[in-house]
């Protein structure tokens, strides 16, 4: 947490905003800064934070509040979903930045009167657009916001959303609509997805409220569905719903944990377990790795409380094709014994733009990528480039339907021969399942033996020369 906590601070602007990639933006981001400034203070309850770095940011916050309440965004829409539909956008983020401000806790006498008049007019301004709210996540985000200000107008907002929740199997769970593709070509999907991150989000802002508004018990089929959501080490489908999720999760439990007393039992295959659980071991995390044979597993519970189990299974499956995102071609420009230039271009094929996007460019085996010399061609809308394991990884404001093109110089590092094909991912990063993997190879270097990596010099290698 205390590493988390430095590596956001570079990400801190002179005026105590907050951006995605820092001095490097032109404007600190609304909704970032009010991220951090919550995050900040919840991390204070375990880490040292400077209040100073909530202080600023949240004085940067309400200085650029509108008259009406609002407040803009000056700087880049990262997470798209705060667009909303229309008008909804600047209501959406208001919704936001109230939830946030209304966690934080300064000691400062300067600012404490601000921040009530900053959160009472964000109240007001909430108020007057409740009606014209029609998206479930819009919805959702200002139903918690109204809720957290103490707002008598909360059910103007979660009424309709109630009417568009889904009931399946006993669980309930909402579906933002999302983006028409550019094409009409549809292709196959697997029968089972994890759910988007922009409905696990909103799921879990309704979660929390109903939580702390009535209890658990209305709770509990939103729960099961966002459990269900889980990836097998505990995360969802990005960073923003898991932190939106886990928050959720976390105040769901600290109401309902209670007196905590029960024994599990689970069956799996020919053998038998038993786990318990008292409000001493409730948050300790027990596991067991069953038998690759087990194909059923059978639980049950006697006692009080509750808990959930997960049971992770990872397979191989032959690659199947899913209705990409994006458009991405490579294409192999130059290829030589010691060195290749890559060309990756890429287009979005949904309606819009991404938000930020991510594009992982894999470098084969005993090759390294020129980041300098990638970093000099200053390409447009590239805000950031890192190293990472035999990947370059760039990152994007966004990406469209005009294709962007990037060209990746690579040399030789290491004696490798025979290179295999690597992968290339593009992504949008607050909505990953928009994304497409595909692979590049050089005809050249696959064909590339030992001897022709290594020279004459080496072992073996000077018969094959001489035959050459």
């Amino acid at each position: 947490m205390e590493k988390g906590y430095q590596r956001e601070l570079t990400y801190q602007r002179k005026d105590g905003s907050f951006s995605a990639f820092g001095q490097r933006d032109p404007s600190g981001s609304m909704w970032l800064t009010a991220f951090v400034a919550k995050s900040f203070q919840q991390a204070r309850n375990f880490i040292y934070v400077d209040e100073e770095t909530i202080l600023r940011a949240v004085d940067w916050i309400i200085v650029r509040q509108n008259k009406d309440g609002s407040f803009p965004e000056p700087g880049r829409i990262i997470h798209k979903e705060m667009l909303g539909g229309g008008a909804s956008s600047t209501t959406t983020l208001t919704a936001f930045v109230l939830i946030a401000i209304s966690e934080v806790k300064l000691r400062s006498t300067e600012i404490a009167p601000r921040l009530a008049t900053a959160k009472a007019n964000a109240q007001r301004y909430l108020e007057s657009q409740a009606s014209t709210l029609s998206d479930p996540y819009s919805l959702a985000v200002a139903s918690y916001a109204l809720f957290k200000s103490g707002s008598n107008n909360v059910d103007v907002t979660l009424a309709p959303l109630e009417a568009q929740a889904i009931m399946k199997n006993g669980e309930q769970y909402w579906q933002q609509p999302q983006p028409e593709p550019v094409s009409n070509t549809k292709v196959w999907r697997p029968p089972h997805r994890q759910g988007k991150a922009v409905n696990i989000e909103l799921a879990a802002y309704v979660l929390q409220l109903k939580v702390e508004r009535s209890g658990v018990a209305s709770a509990i089929p939103i729960l099961k569905w966002i459990s269900g959501q889980r990836n097998a080490n505990g995360g969802f489908s990005s960073t923003q719903d898991t932190v939106v999720a886990l928050q959720a999760l976390a105040r769901f439990a600290k109401v309902a944990s209670g007196n905590t007393n029960m024994k599990v039992n689970v069956v799996a295959g020919a053998n038998s377990h038993d786990y318990s659980l008292t409000s001493a071991n409730n948050l300790v995390l027990q596991n067991r790795v069953l038998d690759s044979s087990v194909r059923s597993v059978a639980i049950s519970a006697t006692g009080s409380g509750i808990a959930l189990a997960q049971v992770s299974a990872t397979y191989n499956i032959e690659g199947y094709e899913q209705e990409p995102a994006f458009d991405t071609i490579a294409t192999v420009l130059s290829e030589k014994d010691n060195s290749i230039v890559v060309r990756v271009c890429t287009r979005w094929l949904l309606s819009g733009t991404t938000g930020m996007a991510v594009k992982e460019i894999g470098i084969p085996s005993g090759f390294s990528a020129d980041i300098e010399a990638l970093e000099l061609k200053n390409y447009q809308g590239v805000k950031r480039i890192e190293e990472g394991n035999r990947k370059v990884v760039i990152y994007f404001d966004e990406l469209g339907a005009e294709e962007t093109c990037i060209e990746v110089d690579v040399a030789r590092t290491g004696l490798v021969a025979k290179a295999r094909p690597v992968a290339i991912k593009v992504y949008d990063y607050y909505e990953p399942e928009n994304q497409q993997t595909i692979f590049y190879s050089s005809s050249h270097l696959s064909s590339v033996n030992i001897c022709d990596v290594c020279g004459a010099t080496c072992e073996g290698c000077t018969a094959y020369f001489k035959r050459r």
